[in-house]
Order: C-alpha cells, then structure tokens, then sequence
C-alpha cells in the first residue's frame, strides 16, 4: 500500500493579505500528487484558525471534494473510537480513504466541535484522537493510528492516558502533533515530549506541528517531521528546507518525497553590522535582497524575504531607513526585517547595571522580606510565611513538603472568614491601594542604603535607554 503524508496546510493563512492563495494552491498540489498513492493522511494544522471563515471553508470542502473522488483500491473498512458514541459519517469512509487528526490551531474547548471534525461530519475524512482507522487493499491492512493536538504541558499525561499500541497483522502508523525536543529549540524545563516517550512497536511515526521536513529512525520505527506545506513565519530553518509531500511504501518500508513545486521561495538573511553608520546598513540590506531577487527571476511569484540585522553600532538604531527598503521591495518581494541591534551606549549601561545587581541586595531577598510582611498582616498561617522564605532560598524539595504536609483548604477558610469578620477601617487590613503603598514604602526603605542607592539610579538610566 502506497501512503502520502502531508501535514499544516494552514487553509486561511493571510486571508485578504498578499499570501491568501497560498495555502490552498499548495494544497492543490498535495492533491495531484497524492492521487499517486492509495491513501492520504494529513497530520494536524489543516485549518490556521479554529473557526476559519466560511469562504476559507467553502475553499477547504473544494480541495477535499477533488480528493475524494480520485480513484483507489483501498478502503477505510473499520474505525474503532475510543468514544463509542462518536461513530463516524460513513461517507467518510467512501470514496479516496482521507484520515487526520487536528492541530493546535484548530482545537478547541471540550464539548466544541472543531474545523477538522466538521469535516469528518460532512464526510470528507476520517478525524482521529485516540482512535484508530484501519485501511484495507488486495487483503493487506494498515492501522492509522492518531492523536491529535493538546498543551504541550499535557502531551506526557496525554500519550501516558491513551496509551497507543499496535494492532498485531497489520502495520501500523501513529499521527501526533506536538513539538519534540531537539528537533525545535526549547530549554531543558519545557515539559515538552521527547523521542523517549513516544510508543514503541509502530513501524512509522508522523508528527506535524514543526514547519521543516526532518526524517530520522528510532530504532526500527521510521520517525517523520513532513513539515509544513506552506510558509508562515520565514525562520532559518524552513527558509533553507523545500516543501514535500512523502510517501510511504508498506511492503518496502522506504520514504519517498516529491518537491511542491508550487510554494512560493523563502529566503532567511543574518546580517552583522557591527561597526556600520545607518547609511551602510542601509545598503547592505538592498544588496543583500537585490542578490536574493536574482535568484529567483523567473519564479512567478515573489519570493519571501527575511533580513536579521545584528550587532553593535554607534548611532541611534531607530533612525536607518530601513522601513523605506521593505516599500522600496514591495512589488518584487514580501520583505520583513528585523533589527536586533544595541549601541554601545546601552551595553555600557547594562553592564553598570549588572555590577551593581552584584553589590546590592538580591530581588529574591528583596521579594521574600516583602512577601513576608504582606502576609503577616494579612493574618496567613505561619506556614505560608516559612513557603516564601524556603523559595526565596531556591529549597524547591523542602517548599513541595511542605505544601503537601499543609491543611491549605481549612486553613485558608479560616483565613478568610477572620479577616471577612475584621472591620474595614482595621488598620490591620489592607486595601489594594494600601497594599501598593506599602510595598513602595518598603521598597524604597530599602534601596535607601548606599548600594541599592547605587543599583535604583543604574537601573532608572537603563530603563531610559531606547
């Protein structure tokens, strides 16, 4: 069985903008070339909004329609959901077999019905979360299993809940739509998946989400990033990656892909300017998208353009001119450019400032002495006190004890109802003005001294700074 893999259409994306045709003329191009294959699976994002528009959706029901009715010998013959209520449109399950799951710019509130799920209630594709679809040629069977779009903070417990495994005769495909880490770039507190917590036993792996095409192997399991099938945001990565459909052949196991030829070309420019007045970078930026132009000229459309200009320059970073260049391109690209410059002013302020944060008093210890007064007054349990001061000592494990050894429900309604019984006017109850106050106050007591003296006035400079 031969099966394309596509994934973020973004059907919407700059609706009545200059990219409005985009999505749907790559996706168009998704459709001739899949006609090739005997199934079709689109791994989340194939809407930009939850509730796209109707002529966006009039577009989308266009495009599917023309899938629908190409000619194959497979045949979606079961979908087992794992909410029995939810039974499918069986025209969905006619015609050329479509099976997707939804993104996260499609999901939506629990109970609210989604773009992608529309769809499958109108008959033209088979949505999946949690569920399976199994498709069926000459006797051969493949599983299609999907998850679809969640919180990146839930994706764990989601794939922990749902626990997919693989149907024995068959083989097996998993859809999901999340980021990993090491394939886009997150810190190492991100509670995002990682390749380790993807189920084992499938023979391939499909995630969209992540805008450039990747494809790697994770033991005997084929994981594939098909990227997106149109640009949204120029990023370095993307810009030098093209835009693919992928097959995958299920007696060989092998990847195929096949150029879109229709998406319009991104280019990604990073250009240091370090030591250049504005006029030369001015000019810098026109030659470097005049350079790109040339590339390009018989391309049909104009191409996207993104120049990052850093380093450090003498002169204000505002007053380049570098507006005039994207007006200057506007019939021949879309350019954007981005400035991630500083002076030499600013560094110097900055770096004053960080020598003073290292003579003066911590924010932590500022924050905690603060805190602490705030709740005394409130009349909070000495408990909650003792919280802010082991946090303030970054005691992450002894603050988790702590809470759990807490009786926060009782003792906060009691709390409550002390302070509900105290009179207003009680000079012990704070308004939230008084509150305000009363932290300055502190505050300024505190920055009184002669090196929070020192790190107030370097502070206030930066802050002035453009």
């Amino acid at each position: 069985m031969r099966i394309a893999i596509a994934s973020d259409l973004h059907f919407g994306y700059d609706w009545n903008g200059k990219r409005q045709e985009d999505s749907f003329e790559a996706a168009m191009g998704v459709v001739e070339k899949a006609s090739k294959a005997d199934v079709l699976i689109l791994a989340g994002d194939i809407f930009d909004m939850k509730v796209p528009k109707q002529e966006v959706f009039a577009r989308a029901i266009k495009i599917f329609r023309e899938m629908k009715i190409r000619k194959s010998e497979a045949r979606i013959v079961e979908v087992r959901k794992r909410d029995p209520d939810r039974k499918p449109n069986p025209l969905a399950m006619t015609g050329f077999p479509i099976i997707a799951i939804y993104g996260t710019h499609e999901r939506r509130t629990k109970g609210s019905v989604n773009p992608v799920e529309l769809l499958e209630e109108a008959g033209y594709l088979i949505c999946l979360h949690g569920d399976v679809a199994i498709v069926e040629k000459n006797g051969e069977r493949v599983a299609v299993h999907g998850i679809s779009g969640v919180p990146e903070i839930y994706a764990r417990e989601v794939f922990r809940e749902l626990r997919p495994k693989p149907l024995e005769g068959m083989k097996n495909i998993l859809m999901f739509h999340q980021s990993v880490k090491g394939f886009v770039y997150m810190d190492d507190d991100n509670p995002t998946l990682t390749l380790e917590d993807l189920p084992k036993g499938f023979d391939l792996i499909v995630d969209g989400h992540i805008h450039w095409a990747n494809e790697t192997r994770i033991g005997n399991t084929l994981f594939l990033i098909p990227g997106s099938t149109t640009t949204t945001q120029v990023r370095k990565t993307e810009a030098a990656i093209p835009k693919y459909i992928y097959f995958y052949d299920t007696e060989t196991g092998k990847l195929e892909k096949e150029k879109l030829e229709s998406v319009r070309k991104a280019f990604y420019i990073e250009m240091d300017a370090s030591g250049k007045t504005g006029k030369e970078i001015k000019e810098a930026v026109i030659s470097a998208i005049t350079k790109k132009l040339e590339e390009v000229k018989d391309a049909g459309k104009p191409p996207l353009i993104r120049v990052v200009v850093t380093g450090v320059v003498n002169e204000n970073i505002k007053a380049m001119g570098l507006e005039e260049v994207v007006r200057m391109f506007e019939n021949q690209a879309i350019v954007t450019i981005a400035k991630k410059l500083i002076t030499k002013d600013e560094i110097q302020k900055r770096e004053k400032f960080l020598d003073a944060i290292k003579d003066s008093e911590s924010v932590e210890s500022i924050f905690v002495k603060i805190m602490e007064k705030k709740l005394r007054d409130s009349k909070l349990p000495i408990e909650f006190i003792e919280l802010v001061e082991i946090l303030g000592e970054g005691k992450l494990e002894e603050a988790e004890r702590l809470i759990k050894s807490m009786k926060v429900d009782n003792e906060l309604k009691d709390s409550k109802k002390s302070n509900h019984e105290t009179n207003e006017d009680d000079s012990d109850s704070l308004s939230t003005e008084d509150s305000v106050d009363n932290n300055e106050n502190d505050t300024n007591n505190k920055i009184k001294s002669e090196k929070s003296g020192k790190l107030s006035g370097t502070l206030a400079d930066f802050m002035k700074s453009p």
